[in-house]
């Protein structure tokens, strides 16, 4: 039996490379990579062996979401804007960090997107007699992905 502890994560911190001051969500999906990985022969014709491996493959990403109570600030909503006015570009285009922190704020798993970019934006509807709290909610896509911890 392993003597390692699981911690699990309680909330999440987005960095969009200075742009905020670490918004924090409730929750968040993780980068989910894809392998296009064709049928690859292993024998020739004549039953010899055939090396099947060689450089990489292509990766295909699933958006990321995220979601986190409504505050003041309004970050998502103007990268969202921008997108939307300028479309996808250089000034569009960020590098990200998804932070998972777990209950004493210390983080757990970082992931570094590439080339991210904010592709929807929404935010919850309010019902004033369950004590819902609003959310935002958005979807990134982007490029790449690196687990760094």
């Amino acid at each position: 039996m392993s003597d390692q502890v699981v911690t699990p994560g309680t909330h999440f911190k987005l960095d969009l490379g200075g742009k905020e001051s670490g918004l924090l969500f409730k929750s968040a999906s993780m980068p989910t990579g894809t392998l296009a990985l064709g049928d690859f022969q292993t024998s020739d014709g004549n039953g010899g062996p055939v090396q099947s491996c060689g450089g990489g493959t292509k990766v295909q990403w699933s958006d990321v979401t995220l979601m986190r109570g409504v505050d003041k600030d309004q970050e998502l909503y103007n990268w969202f804007k921008d997108v939307k006015e300028k479309g996808v570009c250089s000034d569009t285009q960020l590098d990200i960090k998804i932070i998972a922190l777990d209950s004493q704020n210390e983080p757990l798993k970082t992931w570094s997107l590439t080339g991210a970019v904010i592709s929807s934006y929404g935010m919850s509807g309010v019902d004033a007699e369950s004590g819902a709290i609003l959310t935002e909610q958005v979807s990134i896509k982007f490029t790449d992905a690196t687990l760094e911890s």
